[in-house]
């Protein structure tokens, strides 16, 4: 099965290069951060369905065992979109920061990868489960600049999706392939990719990208919130240039997060990310070594 979309920016939602948000947060975050999904009417739906999934799978929920990719899956939880379709969402701003990055010395260029991965985070945070692809299905697109998109599912057990994106004049490519896992874990849903993305740059620069975790969590109880976890890495091996940026800093682990109920220190919001530029690799000990 192969289908083809153009895949058109919204120019009024997306900032131009060098735009400065606002220090004042969404009403659509959470107040302890994270997206506050708030469609009470979905989400009433959604949980009839789960509470049914999970009493047949009781089990291995509470031991954190069930996998989302491989468990069947009530079609009320799916939006009428594959998971090729939905590779692209992340993607939407490249026109603004990977296009003007083609020709830029390498630490600009690493810095523009960075806002490129980062800012497209925003665009995932979608509450309803794609279809998983069948084996051999593909989907192309283009971005209103002339940008080209290939998407692929090539392997179905485990299923692995294929991917590349071509910047207009050859600015850049963008390629690579993602294994998603996802599993229940109590209240909540963890997801991750397994596979690295590269950016080539016209001007020979390659920059390798691993993406954070995701957590949706109020699945049954609670205020349902979206949040990224763990790190982001974009390594320009050629030039010797590491980006990491660490998601949630201040979540430590339970005896972390039971310390800090009796602290005078008040928590980051759960969306809260630090980060850095260095030369060579970051030393995890004292991230100011190496720093640029």
């Amino acid at each position: 099965q192969s289908t083809w979309g153009r895949a058109e920016i919204d120019l009024d939602r997306t900032p131009p290069r060098g735009w400065v948000p606002s220090t004042e947060r969404s009403e659509l975050v959470h107040p302890n951060g994270g997206f506050w999904w708030q469609n009470d009417a979905q989400r009433a739906r959604q949980k009839k369905v789960i509470m049914d999934m999970l009493k047949k799978a009781a089990g291995g929920v509470l031991r954190g065992e069930i996998s989302l990719i491989s468990l069947s899956i009530p079609v009320q939880l799916f939006e009428p979109r594959s998971h090729l379709e939905r590779i692209i969402d992340c993607w939407v701003l490249a026109p603004y920061y990977l296009n003007g990055a083609a020709d830029l010395d390498p630490l600009e260029q690493i810095k523009c990868v960075v806002a490129f991965g980062i800012t497209g985070l925003e665009y995932n945070t979608k509450q309803q489960k794609p279809f998983n692809p069948i084996l051999g299905e593909t989907y192309q697109a283009e971005f209103l600049d002339g940008t080209s998109i290939f998407c692929e599912q090539f392997a179905h057990h485990p299923p692995v999706s294929a991917y590349e994106m071509f910047g207009p004049n050859d600015s850049y490519h963008l390629f690579g392939h993602g294994e998603w896992h996802a599993s229940f874990s109590g209240n909540s849903v963890k997801g991750h990719q397994t596979g690295r993305s590269t950016i080539r740059f016209r001007n020979g620069t390659r920059i390798h990208c691993t993406w954070p975790h995701l957590v949706i969590r109020g699945l049954i109880m609670g205020d349902r919130i979206i949040e990224y976890a763990r790190e982001a890495v974009f390594q320009d091996t050629d030039n010797g240039l590491t980006a990491v940026v660490s998601f949630n800093p201040d979540a430590t682990g339970m005896l972390g997060s039971m310390t800090g109920w009796f602290s005078a220190k008040k928590k980051l919001p759960a969306d809260y990310f630090v980060g850095g530029i260095y030369r060579g690799e970051r030393d995890p000990a004292d991230p100011t070594v190496n720093r640029v």
